[in-house]
């Protein structure tokens, strides 16, 4: 769903994605999440690129910092800020 190329659909699931990162990531379930997002964050494929920031977007919105630990936030900054400084 995230590589959908509807805008409404790809919202939607990073929505989902992120809910249920938010409730599973603090109980040390759904590791490798982050580090996928980021990988899918230097997709050429722009849907997904969009999908994987807008996930992790959702997911910094709503998750409590004190559940993310240094190597995660390794994988979310990064990604994040790839995609909003220009080149």
């Amino acid at each position: 769903m995230l590589a959908n190329t509807d805008i409404i659909i790809i919202k939607a699931a990073a929505t989902c994605v992120a809910a249920i990162c938010v409730i599973e990531l603090p109980k040390g379930m759904w590791n490798g999440i982050l580090e996928l997002l980021q990988n899918n964050a230097n997709s050429d494929d722009l849907n997904v690129r969009l999908a994987s920031v807008l996930t992790l977007g959702f997911i910094c919105e709503d998750i409590d910092p004190k559940y993310l630990s240094a190597e995660q936030l390794n994988f979310i900054l990064p990604a994040v800020l790839m995609n909003v400084i220009p080149d």
